[in-house]
């Protein structure tokens, strides 16, 4: 049977918490393809991993927390490509306490191969006023694969929204997950892709930061001229290119890219700032 839907609840109240006090609401919700689990920053961790776990199973290791699933007999196999579950992790807690807050740790982890979305709804309810934002990010993800993400909780003016943690390992997996799932295309194209991220992987190694740079931004030259051309056929409604990448692909690998600038520094002359500022404006 599918799933319906599963959440986590989590409920926090500092000790002398009253009604007249703000109220802190974070929910998370993720599309059928990946599973999750969330770890506080004391370590505790509550959600599902499905690596080895043939019967899904729950854990529940944060206090006041519950993952559960809304279901109509057994959860749907993980070979099932056409599962259209409905996972939710829900938080909910009263006036953020300091021991509430700091780093939490998201762990996105393929149920299988897919794109998935993470989408948060943040809420701060005041007793004369309400407060909201949300957020979606997206992902490309093979079975038993796992995405990092890290989000705080202590600021509810600010983003608590999951951030990605990337480095060229995850460029590198993200890469070929686009391929292997027909997002980009063909062959000659993955394989030029990939030998820019082996140049790059080893200009890191050897702290070479200026050509590291470089490469990464020769990287994205690259996917943004293949997606200019890719978008000229699809106006057209023309047969697609032989190179050609996707919007999913394209806005996945894009995001990779500019975290990686960020951890990147501009040399000396100052190259490198243009191409990072083009990027960080379009994310």
């Amino acid at each position: 049977m599918r799933i319906l839907s599963a959440f986590v609840l989590l409920t926090l109240v500092p000790a002398q918490a009253s009604n007249a006090q703000n109220e802190t609401i974070l929910r998370i919700r993720t599309s059928d393809v990946i599973h999750f689990v969330v770890t506080d920053p004391k370590g505790r961790v509550t959600g599902c991993d499905p690596r080895g776990n043939q019967a899904e199973e729950i854990v529940n290791g944060i206090p006041n927390s519950n993952y559960s699933f809304d279901t109509v007999g057994d959860l749907a196999p993980v070979t099932d490509s056409t599962v259209t579950e409905d996972v939710s992790l829900l938080f909910e807690f009263g006036p953020i306490a300091d021991r509430d807050s700091g780093i939490y740790h998201l762990t996105a982890i393929g149920r299988i191969p897919g794109v998935y979305t993470i989408s948060t709804l943040f809420e701060l309810r005041k007793p004369r006023g309400y407060y909201s934002t949300d957020s979606t990010v997206k992902g490309v993800i093979d079975a038993n694969q796992s995405v990092s993400y890290t989000f705080r909780l202590g600021d509810v003016t600010r983003s608590a929204f999951p951030a990605k943690s990337v480095n060229v390992n995850a460029l590198q997996q993200d890469l070929m997950n686009c391929f292997k799932l027909r997002l980009l295309g063909e062959s000659e194209l993955h394989r030029d892709l990939t030998r820019r991220l082996d140049k790059l992987d080893k200009y890191l190694s050897d702290k070479d930061s200026s050509k590291a740079r470089h490469e990464l931004e020769k990287f994205q030259e690259k996917i943004d001229q293949v997606r200019k051309e890719t978008v000229k056929t699809e106006q057209k409604k023309a047969k697609p290119p032989k190179h050609f990448i996707s919007k999913d692909a394209y806005d996945i690998l894009t995001e990779d890219v500019t975290l990686l600038l960020k951890q990147l520094p501009i040399d000396k002359k100052g190259k490198g700032g243009k191409q990072s500022n083009r990027l960080q404006q379009k994310s």
